[in-house]
């Protein structure tokens, strides 16, 4: 963590010190040497696999290239760190070393042997040593679409059945989300925002929350990241850490998940509905997306799945986006936090999924690495993470090596809503 260490020291207890894992053999047999940088079991418990015992210690250690797979049947939280050292955000349970494949930023998602547990793993490699062709070229290839061909969203049946995420994917409301987190942070905090060094701080502390908005899952959220990167916490160390930092702080400040919740949304429906014109400018819909997406609105096969409260959602999709969503198809994890692949689950089974090639699209990459880490039980579903959204350049990287899930451009986007099957993006210019 370098000078970064004492700023999030109090809220890792269980975090430190980060071992270090050096291998040398390589990736796919290239000969390369390998540095599997930082990493971290979350069970604190020693590494079960005698080749990297020394590391488990917190000792750089050298561990000869496995000649047979060599299964690791414990959870790692792995994290980028520096150019040479880059490991993406996630846990892994079972790997086989020898099937790794190399990148200049990160390693596929290889599909377990053993389906009958969880589906997709990684690990990363040292942007040291790019990949050769060979190793590109055992790259996982894409699925091709499940399902019925599509046929139009509007032709009956066959098409898509849609469930979309909301913001980041047709709603671009980063900006309400920071101003209603100070707003919210004011009021539950005074001690702490209601300050002239405080407000000195506001347009910087702004910018910074713009950038820190991919870790977002549920609006609360928004108020600790406001607060930590007013006490000093570096925007880095949140876009790495926060699956750790936000249920630390969540127990070192006492807090409860339902009574931040609440308060949140009480304080985002105040402005609602005191301001609603103010309220309703400062969110955004992405260009085009809206003219897409009316159409296919007020059919049977078009849900939206968001972590957003239900009542903002409607409100910005009548008012700004001008679609017709009835209510009962507008379906929001705010309060239950159930995961959205519960909601597919549903979805999936419902008449009008019938004989469609079912699409998710979401922004945020670990939900979708969620929903293919179920299995065959949503295999069915394609996956989509838009570019336009809050992502990571590390994110995009990610996701085109997964086999599972295609990267798509809002034009992209776009052409789904209207029926037809996207070519995924070779390339990224919009991402974080």
């Amino acid at each position: 963590l370098g000078h970064r260490r004492s700023a999030i020291a109090p809220l890792l207890p269980v975090v430190m010190p980060l071992p270090v894992v050096v291998m040398r053999g390589g990736v796919s047999g290239s000969g390369h040497h390998v540095g599997v940088p930082r990493a971290f079991g979350s069970s604190g418990r020693r590494n079960p696999a005698s080749q990297l015992a020394s590391a488990a210690h917190g000792v750089i250690g050298t561990a000869p290239a496995p000649t047979a797979p060599l299964q690791v049947q414990a959870r790692w939280r792995c994290l980028k760190r520096d150019d040479n050292n880059l490991l993406m955000s996630g846990s892994s349970n079972l790997y086989d070393p020898n099937e790794l494949v190399g990148s200049s930023h990160v390693v596929a998602r290889i599909p377990r042997r053993n389906r009958s547990t969880h589906g997709w793993r990684a690990l990363a490699a040292s942007t040291a040593n790019p990949p050769s062709k060979t190793q590109e070229s055992s790259s996982p290839t894409k699925r091709q679409p499940a399902g019925a061909t599509p046929k139009g969203p509007t032709a009956p049946g066959g098409g898509f059945f849609y469930a979309l995420d909301f913001d980041g994917v047709i709603c671009d409301s980063e900006p309400e989300t920071s101003a209603s987190a100070w707003m919210a942070c004011a009021k539950f905090w005074p001690d702490v925002f209601d300050s002239d060094a405080a407000r000195e701080r506001k347009e910087e502390l702004m910018i910074k929350m713009a950038r820190v908005r991919p870790v977002v899952e549920t609006g609360y959220e928004n108020m600790l990241l406001l607060r930590l990167l007013l006490e000093g916490t570096p925007v880095e160390d949140i876009l790495d850490y926060w699956s750790v930092l936000l249920p630390e702080t969540m127990k070192s400040w006492g807090l409860e998940r339902g009574d931040m919740v609440d308060f949140f949304g009480a304080e985002r429906t105040a402005w609602m509905e005191g301001q609603p014109d103010q309220w309703l400018d400062i969110n955004r819909i992405y260009e085009d997306v809206d003219k897409a997406l009316a159409p296919v609105s007020g059919l049977p096969h078009c849900y939206v799945v968001t972590t957003k409260p239900q009542n903002l959602t409607i409100k910005l999709l009548k008012h700004k986006a001008m679609c017709s969503f009835p209510d009962d198809r507008v379906i929001s994890t705010t309060v239950s936090g159930i995961p959205k692949s519960d909601i597919l689950r549903e979805l999936q089974q419902l008449p009008e999924a019938a004989g469609r090639t079912k699409v998710f699209v979401e922004d945020k990459l670990s939900t979708l690495l969620k929903v293919a880490d179920v299995g065959e039980e949503l295999d069915d579903w394609q996956l989509y993470l838009v570019e336009h959204g809050y992502v990571t350049k590390r994110d995009v990287e990610v996701a085109k090596r997964h086999p599972r899930i295609d990267v798509i451009s809002k034009n992209e986007f776009i052409k789904l809503l209207k029926g037809e099957i996207p070519s995924p993006t070779a390339t990224t210019t919009t991402a974080i």
